[in-house]
């Protein structure tokens, strides 16, 4: 944790062919640390590799991969980004309780689990759109809507999903996507 406390503190001159390299190292030092802790995570017992129970959280894998996304985004590696993206996504779906589990622990679970999952779509759809995949931007708009409150985001939403339909020439699925 001291190599990515040094990287972010000191990331190097903005755009500059070092900051990219101190990203990309940032990047691959997270993207460790998220798989060190997710490999001590099943069990109570001591990690042989010294990881403390109290950050053998999913969330803590996951807030690891997103930071190690970002790193690889601003060193230009989008591919990269994506990937670790994916790759929370994952995470989360492993992680996640049971349906047929209804204590109060899970359902803490599961709306936290919720939660971080809609942040990492989000980015996730960020990221497709940046690199033009209009297509995944769509499907994500899709996942990321199921229990969205707010009007003016679900409505959003519904224009990447229709802004996909109709460059695919499908104008029942856009019309059907904005309501019309």
């Amino acid at each position: 944790t001291m190599m990515a406390r040094l990287l972010r503190n000191d990331p190097g001159l903005p755009g500059s062919v070092d900051a990219r390299s101190r990203s990309r190292i940032l990047a691959e030092t997270l993207e460790a640390l998220a798989e060190l802790i997710k490999k001590s995570m099943p069990g109570e017992r001591p990690s042989s590799e010294g990881v403390p129970l109290w950050c053998r959280t999913t969330p803590h894998v996951t807030d690891l991969l997103l930071s190690a996304s970002d790193a690889r985004r601003n060193a230009g590696d989008l591919a990269g980004a994506a990937r670790l993206l994916d790759r929370a996504l994952v995470v989360l779906e492993d992680a996640a309780p049971r349906h047929d589990e209804s204590t109060a622990s899970t359902e803490v679970n599961r709306e936290l689990s919720a939660a971080i999952g809609r942040v990492v779509i989000a980015e996730r759809m960020r990221l497709a759109e940046r690199m033009g995949d209009t297509e995944l931007t769509a499907e994500l708009a899709e996942r990321r809507m199921v229990g969205e409150t707010d009007g003016g985001f679900a409505a959003a939403l519904c224009m990447r999903i229709a802004e996909h339909a109709a460059g695919e020439g499908d104008i029942p699925r856009a019309l059907a996507a904005t309501g019309i």
